[in-house]
């Protein structure tokens, strides 16, 4: 639906491609890197609950965001300040 829309808004392709594909990265035609991010972008958002329901699988056990680079470290480090930067979205669009 998100690219649906982003193609009516006549969006470069190159912001279509990584939203439509944010599932399932590797069918991405040309934007497999900006797919990949998106992905991984979202499994983040559903791992903190930021706007839709939280999912508490381990994403360094998911092949893509390891593939992209995530990391123990990293993950420990985006844990720590997820609640921190959830309060200052919520008060950015209150």
């Amino acid at each position: 639906m998100g690219a649906l829309l982003m193609r009516h808004w006549k969006l470069p392709e190159a912001l279509v491609e990584p939203v439509q594909f944010h599932h399932d990265p590797d069918s991405a035609p040309t934007h497999t890197r900006e797919a990949t991010i998106t992905y991984v972008a979202n499994r983040l958002s559903h791992r903190y609950g930021f706007g839709c329901p939280t999912d508490d699988a381990n994403l360094l056990e998911d092949e893509i965001a390891v593939r992209a680079g995530l990391t123990e470290s990293m993950l420990g480090d985006l844990d720590r300040r997820a609640p921190g930067l959830f309060q200052v979205a919520r008060q950015i669009v209150a």
